[in-house]
């Protein structure tokens, strides 16, 4: 199933051990009579209902796991050269969600019953042991009790690399008075990222969308920094401190802070991906992301530099500011300058990108808004670009829902 991912250490504290660029493609063509492979599951209809009879007749036996994978094509396709749009949307919808995965094999998605009684019961479990974990740490959280920093060091050690999605749900849920748990990333927080659309243009403020690491479970220990190195046989991990403004290079008598060394039990990797520069020249060097709270502040200057800088003299409607001011240029030159410094592009269009087409035009339509808006004049010098590879927006939603 094509996958295209890039781990990375500066995400969020990773090391060594995810320092490049991986591209791993399994492509499986059931079109491909004369390759060996396993075939794809599918769901069955009334075409090949009869073959479903015939293999009745003569069972064949399974292969085994070596079996599979010694007659499994060997093959690592770049997804820019071989890979089309319609793969990539089909990729998506398999290993989007447990949804998705019904969908693929046949089975009842608006149903429970095929999944086993073992599974549902485990989950069911397991959302009550989180519940109550969380009850019970309420006494520290409140400061009606404090923590033996003794008992809690005789305890196992788990380290947690990352303060993203995984990291904060298990940290948040996790049994603090049984394991001792530290956290190890050079960001403090973790970031709510389906806001940073809204966040990038000042609908949200980013205090909504982050909850500090030390908040989300105050019996947890934080260390800002990056993991560089782990070694696995000794159970150690080497953590390079994060520079403060009190230890930066630049004053005379500083250095670098050395790293440290941490002892552990149990090592937790969720460091979480990066954006993938490499795909668009030039992306690296004059392109605004968005995946951090530091992106979003730096996007959110970014629009209103274009505003001002759209809204200048020299392509402004006003008339020139004294005698000695040049010639001013031609309405319509002036006019398309305008367009020009106004003119935002989108690249990509899942949900993030949509998100943030939605966010900005509901922006612009605001503050272009007639009397009441700050930049009346340029609503109709707007225009937002939304650039995409694949057949369709959104390639993991419902049909329904890609067509609204």
């Amino acid at each position: 199933v094509g996958l295209s991912s890039r781990s990375s250490a500066s995400a969020a504290g990773g090391g060594n051990f995810a320092s490049s660029a991986t591209q791993t493609f399994l492509y499986v063509d059931p079109d491909d009579a004369s390759a060996t492979k396993p075939p794809i599951p599918r769901p069955l209809d009334d075409d090949n209902d009869k073959s479903k009879k015939d293999d009745a007749k003569t069972p064949q036996q399974e292969p085994s796991d070596e079996e599979t994978m010694q007659t499994m094509p060997d093959v690592s396709l770049d997804m820019t050269d071989t890979t089309t749009a319609a793969d990539e949307d089909r990729y998506l919808k398999m290993i989007n969600s447990e949804y998705r995965l019904k969908t693929f094999l046949g089975e009842n998605t608006k149903s429970g019953a095929d999944l086993p009684l073992s599974i549902l019961l485990g989950r069911t479990l397991d959302t009550m042991e989180d519940v109550v974990n969380i009850i019970r740490r309420k006494p520290y959280d409140y400061g009606w009790v404090q923590q033996d920093e003794l008992e809690k060091y005789a305890h196992k050690t788990v380290v947690v690399l990352g303060s993203g999605w995984a990291s904060h749900a298990l940290i948040k849920a996790a049994d603090t008075y049984s394991i001792n748990v530290i956290v190890v990333s050079p960001v403090n927080h973790f970031v709510f990222t389906p806001m940073l659309a809204s966040a990038a243009v000042g609908s949200v403020e980013y205090r909504s969308m982050t909850e500090a690491v030390r908040a989300s479970n105050p019996m947890v220990q934080y260390i800002e920094g990056r993991a560089t190195d782990v070694d696995v046989e000794g159970k150690k991990i080497k953590v390079e401190l994060n520079q403060l403004l009190t230890d930066t290079e630049d004053k005379p008598g500083t250095k670098k802070p050395d790293p440290i060394e941490i002892d552990y039990d149990a090592l937790v990797v969720a460091i979480g991906t990066r954006v993938k520069k490499s795909n668009v020249p030039g992306a690296a060097t004059h392109c605004y992301y968005l995946k951090t709270c530091d992106d979003a502040r730096r996007l959110r200057t970014g629009v209103g530099e274009c505003l001002e800088m759209a809204s200048r003299p020299d392509v402004a409607y006003n008339p020139p500011l004294s005698k000695t001011t040049p010639k001013e240029l031609e309405p319509t030159a002036k006019q398309e300058e305008r367009r020009r410094r106004l003119r935002f592009c989108i690249v990509g269009g899942g949900p993030t990108g949509v998100e943030l087409a939605g966010e900005l035009s509901d922006f612009f339509k605001d503050i272009c808004h007639p009397r009441k808006g700050t930049y009346p004049k340029l609503k109709d010098d707007i225009e937002i670009m939304l650039v995409h590879g694949g057949s369709s927006l959104v390639p993991n939603f419902d049909e329904s829902l890609r067509g609204h």
